[in-house]
């Protein structure tokens, strides 16, 4: 449910969701909220990457694409359905290489499989 919410981006404030993982922690032990504050720290970076994204964009002089953002999530912690073939517009598959270069140059080795 977490995930759900996280992805959606409908989730309340960071300090309620560390509040809630800090007492399951406590009740549970940390074995089972790693998983938890994996997928928040996930949350938290994607925002970052996506605000040094944007800077990166302008700097760079592409025209920014409205609404454009993404998630970068380790796919050990978030389970998610095999990838399907998706056709995107032009104007999409251009950004989606955009950020796939921008995001290799920083992180060598990784691999990004986009999810629609």
């Amino acid at each position: 449910m977490l995930a759900k919410r996280l992805v959606a981006q409908s989730s309340t404030s960071e300090d309620c969701k560390q509040l809630m993982i800090s007492k399951l922690r406590a009740v549970c032990g940390f074995p089972f909220t790693s998983k938890l504050e994996r997928m928040l720290q996930d949350n938290d970076a994607s925002k970052n990457l996506t605000h040094e994204y944007r800077a990166y964009c302008k700097e760079k002089d592409v025209q920014d694409m409205v609404g454009f953002s993404v998630m970068v999530l380790n796919s050990t912690v978030w389970s998610f359905s095999t990838p399907s073939n998706v056709i995107l517009s032009i104007g999409l598959k251009s950004r989606v290489d955009s950020f796939t270069g921008f995001y290799t140059d920083r992180q060598s080795g990784r691999k990004l499989i986009w999810l629609p």
